[in-house]
């Protein structure tokens, strides 16, 4: 039997891309009645504004705990646990005005459970199924872009890899060709 416990805080590397955005150029939008022919209100011009001081390092704190174990000759179980918190991570807040203001409000969930079993076979041959149950949300999901806009306040949701119920097996087994395994 094998029992792991870990606790971790990472720092995240920062994404360019979304620095750049500050560094890019305007947009200006104009909105029509629905004849589209006469405008409705102002154009409304929309820049992206990362601030010269303020912001930190995006980081997440992590805990796992594994278990592992061999419960006969060739079969072996085993679960995990992982849960991962993002905090400090970068989201554009709109703001009343059409500017997207960069801020550390962004907070990430990823936690998920997961039990496997994988038997060996005495010929080489070796089978494995694994479930996972996970979910990952998050405070700020939307990602607006100058191509992309968005005009509404941040929103929580789950987040695009969010994949509540997984079943991954593998397997292989010898063939009496040339060495080859059949996977």
């Amino acid at each position: 039997m094998k029992f792991t416990l870990a606790w971790g805080e990472h720092y995240q590397p920062i994404n360019l891309t979304i620095l750049g955005q500050g560094s890019d150029q305007e947009r200006i939008d104009s909105f029509y009645d629905s004849t589209g022919l006469i405008p409705v209100g102002n154009p409304v011009t929309s820049q992206f504004i990362v601030p010269r001081a303020g912001l930190s390092q995006p980081r997440s704190f992590n805990t796992t705990a594994e278990w592992d174990e061999k419960v006969s000759g060739s079969t072996f179980v085993g679960a995990a646990y992982l849960l991962r918190k993002g905090r400090d991570a970068f989201a554009w807040e709109s703001e009343p005005d059409g500017v997207f203001l960069l801020q550390n409000n962004r907070e990430d969930r990823f936690i998920s459970g997961e039990a496997w079993v994988r038997h060996a076979f005495g010929n080489g041959a070796d089978i494995m199924v694994d479930y996972t149950r996970s979910r990952a949300n998050s405070n700020e999901v939307l990602d607006p872009s100058i191509s992309a806009l968005i005009f509404a306040p941040q929103q929580p949701g789950p987040l695009p890899w969010d994949a509540p119920n997984r079943v991954v097996s593998r397997g292989w087994t010898p063939l009496p060709l040339w060495q080859l395994l059949f996977s």
